[in-house]
């Protein structure tokens, strides 16, 4: 796949939303254990 300047800032916003939805889901198993 071709780096455009465009797909680059939506796959970097896309990998910054993976991120914190894995971050939520251990936070909440954190929590539940807890």
């Amino acid at each position: 796949m071709a780096k455009r300047r465009r797909g680059a800032s939506f796959w970097d916003s896309r990998k910054k939303f993976n991120l914190v939805m894995r971050m939520l889901k251990l936070a909440m198993r954190f929590l539940k254990k807890r």
